[in-house]
């Protein structure tokens, strides 16, 4: 200490340490390898040893397979069955995607604010979310079973309508499975709305009153433009999920009646599970991914485009 105070009064400034630069980045990179390691193995891999699969006639019976170049993908594209999941897999996803968003933001809006019982409302919302699907699914079979007792037959009933068999009608079957999704993922959309609404400053919605805005002007022109972002997050999360659905397909109907319910994965899982065609059910995948990406980067860029007008 002397020693730099001497220095510095003879005008010469004392030499600073120099940190090892390539000790620290050693460090980090001794960090991240890791997951690093772990991400390759298990995400990177298995993505590149899928796209080869595609281009094979691969089999999980027999272990072994040939090149076949996108013979399976020409297969794909003349399969009516695969068509016939597309389309269910693609509307459901999208009632689900945006009846979840317009109920949440609702739910949300009526229970922001703080009186006595909103936030026992959340919580009960709240509660289908934490279930998981399978739990949830079978509720669903006992709320759409075809018998007198169950739920959803003992409300018709009560207005005159003769008794349904759900879950077995090729007409009610996929909305059966819809009305499910929207009851279970209500509630995440609703707390994510709520945590969004309670970020709002309030002296925007004070001038906007003093400006002598109506209801529906203050939630046109401040509410929904704020909401934004998490609108958007809430939409993709969405659209993947929805391309993904399977396990409740699998569970309530099996993608029956007459592949009424049939979606891409639970197709992709009857052909690489169960009729042990891997390279087919690989192909499935690359489709979907390729589905997925396009309409993730489309709705990135609008999403970019909105913020930047």
């Amino acid at each position: 200490m002397s020693k730099n105070l001497e220095m510095k009064a003879a005008g010469i400034q004392p030499q600073k340490k120099v940190r090892n630069r390539f000790s620290d980045n050693g460090f980090s990179w001794l960090i991240l390898a890791v997951p690093l390691f772990l991400y390759i193995i298990f995400r990177l891999l298995p993505a590149f040893e899928a796209v080869y699969l595609s281009l094979t006639n691969y089999s999980l019976l027999t272990l072994s397979g040939k090149f076949i170049g996108l013979q399976n993908y020409v297969q794909l594209f003349h399969d009516p069955v695969f068509w016939a999941a597309l389309k269910n897999t693609v509307e459901y996803m999208i009632v689900t995607n945006f009846g979840t968003i317009i109920i949440g933001l609702g739910l949300a809006m009526l229970l922001n604010r703080r009186k006595r019982g909103t936030v026992l409302a959340r919580a009960i919302i709240y509660i289908p979310a934490v279930l998981s699907v399978v739990v949830m699914s079978e509720i669903a079979i006992m709320v759409f079973g075809p018998s007198n007792t169950s739920l959803m037959n003992w409300i018709v009933h009560f207005f005159g309508v003769s008794q349904q068999n759900w879950l077995n009608n090729p007409r009610e079957s996929l909305p059966s499975l819809m009305g499910m999704q929207l009851y279970q993922g209500m509630g995440t959309t609703m707390i994510f709305y709520l945590a969004a609404l309670q970020g709002i400053p309030s002296h925007l919605y004070e001038a906007a009153k003093l400006d002598g805005a109506n209801a529906w002007q203050v939630f046109y022109r401040i509410t929904l433009p704020l909401l934004r972002p998490v609108t958007m997050m809430l939409i993709i999360l969405g659209y993947i999920a929805g391309f993904q659905a399977f396990t409740q397909m699998q569970i309530m109907t099996n993608g029956g009646p007459d592949n009424h319910t049939m979606s891409v994965v639970l197709y992709l899982y009857n052909n690489g599970f169960i009729d042990y065609k891997m390279g087919l059910a690989s192909a499935m995948g690359v489709c979907l991914f390729i589905i997925i990406l396009v309409v993730s980067i489309v709705q990135f860029r609008i999403s970019w485009r909105n913020q930047m007008n």
